[in-house]
């Protein structure tokens, strides 16, 4: 939303016909796009001055493929914004989970572990340099509001990195 009120031109993207829904109700102005990251993204090269992967990455087979792709579609000196749940946590078993907010139905997409040299490997190989790697574990004040959260104190739930097309 805030993009798109910053005049930019937004395109959501997702593989799930309810989160572009959702995104339809959020930002009416973005362009929505149906997608699976699996495969070749269906934009020109250099087509984005930024993108941003939200909760993606670990549900990804081979994250190379969608680094890769995302570097072909930036303009050079275009930013890429990656969050994902902690490797650490992630090759412990934790899965992803959401519910489909059309029907409240859980839907668990699966998650896959990647380190997070796995990650900066690939990002490099498609000729992405890191900007910044932060690690983000959920405080009181977050496992009072999400009280799913509060087995996670003190443990680093999110990864989120940044980086810039060379």
């Amino acid at each position: 939303r805030w993009m798109a009120a910053a005049g930019a031109r937004v395109v959501a993207a997702d593989f799930a016909p309810a989160m572009l829904r959702l995104a339809r109700l959020k930002c009416p102005a973005a362009s929505l796009v149906a997608l699976d990251l699996h495969r070749p993204l269906p934009f020109a090269d250099s087509t984005f001055d930024r993108i941003v992967l939200g909760l993606v990455i670990e549900h990804l087979r081979n994250p190379r493929d969608v680094f890769a792709e995302a570097g072909r579609v930036l303009r050079p000196a275009g930013r890429l914004a990656v969050s994902t749940l902690h490797p650490d946590l992630l090759a412990e078993g934790l899965a992803a989970r959401f519910f489909d907010p059309a029907d409240g139905e859980e839907v668990r997409p699966g998650s896959l572990p990647h380190t997070t040299a796995d990650l900066l490997a690939a990002a490099a190989d498609a000729a992405l340099r890191l900007t910044a790697l932060e690690e983000h574990a959920p405080d009181e004040a977050l496992a009072d509001r999400f009280p799913r959260a509060r087995k996670y104190l003190g443990r680093n739930l999110l990864l989120a990195v940044a980086f810039v097309r060379d």
